[in-house]
């Protein structure tokens, strides 16, 4: 009976390490990266933000669980010929704090800042803050983000995808999204 369970141990080693993954993101990165293109053409600010060529930042905890994830979201992005109608490309950015964080996007003028799994949410909190009043389109890979003020955010209600906004944060970053768009989206309100 012992020999008949085997492949039954890594099943259930792979189930606890998607739990521990699926309390940060609840939807695949190739779902979210999908949805962030779609998603960016509802900002009626993207194309001038973005300019000829939209920028990505991928904020990275350096984590496991985030290396994952981006390696898998970077992935799906190339293959979305556009994001929000325009060429884009990727930059992995290793997290260390909200002002070098910010000093960044000052310098790069990325059109969007990409949280990934890992961050505390202490961090991401003091990132919202740094990131208020400037141009930048944040989204999250943690739905709980949105309501720690990210701007977007995906979610994964059974077995169906959830846009999530911050209307307050995303109108604080010029980020404006229309009527369309927010009907098809949760607005979260903390």
């Amino acid at each position: 009976m012992a020999r008949k369970l085997r492949w039954l141990t890594p099943l259930v080693l792979g189930l606890a390490l998607g739990s521990a993954h699926a309390e940060e993101t609840t939807m695949p990165a190739p779902l979210q990266a999908s949805l962030l293109a779609r998603a960016a053409m509802y900002d009626k600010n993207f194309g001038r933000r973005a300019g000829e060529h939209a920028k990505i930042l991928l904020i990275s905890s350096g984590s496991p669980a985030s290396t994952q994830f981006f390696g898998q979201l970077k992935e799906a992005l190339s293959g979305e010929s556009l994001v929000g109608g325009k060429s884009h490309d990727e930059e992995l950015v290793p997290f260390s704090g909200a002002a070098a964080l910010a000093a960044k996007v000052k310098s790069d003028h990325p059109a969007v800042v990409f949280l990934g799994p890992g961050l505390q949410e202490a961090d991401v909190k003091a990132v919202v803050a740094a990131l208020s009043g400037l141009d930048v389109l944040t989204a999250s890979a943690n739905p709980a983000w949105v309501a720690a003020g990210v701007s977007l955010g995906f979610d994964l209600v059974s077995g169906k995808p959830r846009l999530l906004v911050n209307l307050k944060q995303a109108q604080k970053q010029s980020v404006a999204f229309g009527a369309d768009f927010l009907r098809l989206a949760q607005v979260v309100d903390p």
